[in-house]
């Protein structure tokens, strides 16, 4: 196990910004009703 897998950093990245993406989608669904 590398704590500094470049691969892992990646993924988490990416998962990351899918959830903050989903949470700005869900505070202007919000936002607009």
């Amino acid at each position: 196990y590398k704590p500094c897998d470049p691969q892992v950093i990646r993924d988490r990245v990416a998962h990351m910004e899918f959830c903050y993406q989903e949470l700005c989608q869900l505070a202007a669904e919000r936002r607009a009703r």
